[in-house]
C-alpha cells in the first residue's frame, strides 16, 4: 500500500527557466477528468527500453489550489513495476519532486507581475496538461510538504496551512517551506 503524500506541484515564484506561473490562472478543471501522471514528462513513446507498456505509472488526487499553490496527492498503481519504483522513492525520500506540463494561453509582461530574477514574461493563464514526478523541477517549491514536526504532509492540507502560518513568523514559515530565510510573503 502506498503512503498517502502531498505535493506542491506549482507555485508563483520564478522557475529555472526564468518565469513564472500565476495558480490562479492555471485551468484544472479539463485535467481533473484525466489526471495522468508522467515520469519527467516522459510520454508512451518515450518509454521504450525502461516501461515496456508505456502506461503513466499513477494519478493525482485532491488537485486544488491553496494560497498560489497548486497542490496534489499523486497515487501510484503498485502492480506497476515503475509505480512501484516511484512509490519507494518517493518514500525514501529519493523523489520528491514535480512539474506541471501546461498549454499556455496567455503571458504578460506587465512589470507589475515581473519578480526579481524573472527574465521571461508571466504566464498569466495556461492548462494544465500533466503533472510529472522528476528528478529535479524546474520550480524548486515543487516537491512534497512537510509539517513542523518534519513529518510529511497529508490530507486537508487548507486546514494545516493556515494555522501553521498563524503559529509562525515568516522566517520560520519560510523555512518550514524550504525558502530563503527572507522570502517575502508572496515568494
Amino acid at each position: 500500500m502506498q503512503k498517502k503524500t502531498t505535493m506542491t506541484v506549482s507555485d508563483e515564484t520564478v522557475n529555472r527557466h526564468g518565469y513564472r506561473v500565476l495558480t490562479s490562472g492555471i485551468d484544472i478543471e479539463g485535467f481533473k477528468k484525466n489526471p495522468v501522471m508522467l515520469y519527467n514528462h516522459l510520454r508512451a513513446d518515450d518509454w521504450k527500453g525502461i516501461n515496456e507498456n508505456g502506461l503513466p505509472p499513477g494519478r493525482w488526487e485532491n488537485i486544488k489550489k491553496i494560497e498560489g499553490n497548486l497542490i496534489a496527492d499523486p497515487v501510484l498503481d503498485m502492480d506497476d513495476p515503475i509505480g512501484k519504483a516511484i512509490a519507494q522513492k518517493l518514500e525514501l525520500g529519493i523523489l520528491n519532486a514535480s512539474s506541471i506540463g501546461i498549454r499556455i494561453v496567455e503571458i504578460s509582461e506587465d512589470p507589475k507581475l515581473m519578480l526579481a530574477g524573472q527574465t521571461r514574461p508571466t504566464i498569466t493563464k495556461c492548462e494544465l496538461r500533466e503533472i510529472s514526478i522528476v528528478d529535479i523541477p524546474a520550480n524548486r517549491n515543487a516537491v512534497v510538504l512537510f509539517d513542523e514536526t518534519g513529518a510529511e504532509l497529508e490530507d486537508n492540507l487548507n486546514l494545516i496551512l493556515p494555522s501553521l502560518i498563524e503559529k509562525k513568523s515568516m522566517k520560520n514559515l519560510a523555512e518550514l517551506l524550504g525558502c530563503n530565510e527572507n522570502a517575502t510573503e508572496v515568494e
